[in-house]
């Protein structure tokens, strides 16, 4: 059996032996084992102080903790502890076993609560893993003027200046992904059996069918991503991960936008800076209010732009208003109607927040 010539570190590095520590897997197996080598026990039990010592910090105070380098700088500095006890052939003692204990601890504490700074991945890091599992076209505008892509997927991508994207030729039978640096606005054709991947540094956008910007340099701290049309999923990655991205993230619906840091955890949401109909205004049926309840026009606004509009529907049940909705931005509009009655609004997570004290 390989267990009987393992030391601290061997098992360390046996995943059978952490999920047991961990979880009690195999636990008749490894009672077992104990029970037939009870020369190992002193050795198992260290390594099993070590495995949950590391456990116990890594869920309380660091969810992002590299765990491979924590493991191999256990590994190695059991491995240079274990070879200078050969040197001096003291290693069984139990004062340098202690020493080699505390030293692999202290290691483990400076790598839990150093300061931590966000994993960066650039474009070329995407292009690369993506290269290893199928062809890339790619695209690159170097000219001051728009350049416009069309997809395999008759989806459009349209590039600024000193933007680029690649993409898989053809895209995959399950799903497309596009890898950009720089900014792009994306006009993506529905396909509820192949969703849509955007990837740009850490950031994923997952979309069915929409349309939306992203900004991504590989050189800013921040990414944006603006939500014309449509809803998108929004997250991030720690690590590469092209073969099976997430699909849990921060929802944003038409006229949102999320900005995300690049070398922090902050993620913030909000309205973009000039919300837009969802529809020409032209081609809404309904525009004129003649001595209507405000509410209506809030509701009317809210169908128009897609945006949320919370309020106290009692307060504002003997607001009357006539208006007509013109073509100036939303937040010219909520002024004036806010003004008519004497209300005030507010953004509040990418949603309008009426205050009133209702009208007499």
């Amino acid at each position: 059996m390989k267990y009987q010539d393992y030391q601290v570190q061997d098992f360390l590095n046996d995943d059978l032996f952490v999920k047991w520590v961990l979880f009690a897997e195999q636990d008749e197996f490894w009672i077992d084992f104990l029970a037939q080598n009870p020369s190992k026990h002193s050795i198992i039990t260290e390594a099993k102080e070590i495995v949950r010592s590391l456990h116990q910090a890594e869920h309380a105070s660091s969810p992002d903790l590299n765990k491979k380098e924590v493991w191999r700088t256990i590994e190695s500095t059991l491995f240079e502890t274990e070879n200078e006890a050969k040197k001096i052939d003291f290693w069984q003692s139990a004062g340098l076993k202690w020493a080699a204990s505390i030293a692999v601890l202290l290691v483990l504490g400076w790598l839990l609560l150093r300061p931590k700074t966000e994993i960066k991945i650039s474009y070329h890091d995407l292009v690369q893993e993506a290269e290893n599992k199928s062809t890339l076209a790619e695209h690159i505008n170097t000219s001051d003027t728009p350049l416009k892509v069309r997809l395999p997927d008759s989806s459009f991508v349209t590039l600024q200046k000193n933007s680029r994207i690649s993409y898989p030729t053809p895209f995959s039978p399950h799903q497309r992904e596009v890898f950009l640096s720089g900014e792009a606005f994306f006009e993506v054709t529905k396909n509820k059996k192949k969703p849509f991947y955007v990837y740009a540094n850490e950031v994923i956008t997952k979309v069915l069918g929409t349309s939306f910007v992203i900004k991504a340099f590989d050189n800013d701290n921040k990414v944006f991503v603006n939500v014309h049309t449509g809803r998108v999923s929004v997250f991030k990655q720690n690590k590469i991960d092209i073969a099976d991205p997430e699909t849990k993230g921060l929802i944003l619906l038409p006229n949102q936008r999320v900005v995300i840091s690049r070398v922090t955890p902050t993620i913030s949401k909000g309205l973009v800076a000039e919300p837009r109909p969802v529809v020409p205004l032209e081609k809404y049926p309904r525009t004129y209010f003649d001595e209507v309840p405000v509410t209506n026009v809030f509701r009317e606004l809210e169908k128009l732009y897609e945006v949320k509009i919370l309020y106290n529907e009692e307060e504002l049940s003997d607001c009357i208003i006539t208006t007509t909705l013109r073509n100036e931005s939303l937040y010219d509009k909520l002024d004036l109607i806010c003004k008519t009655i004497g209300a005030t609004y507010k953004e509040v997570d990418a949603q309008i927040v009426i205050s009133s004290n209702g009208c007499h």
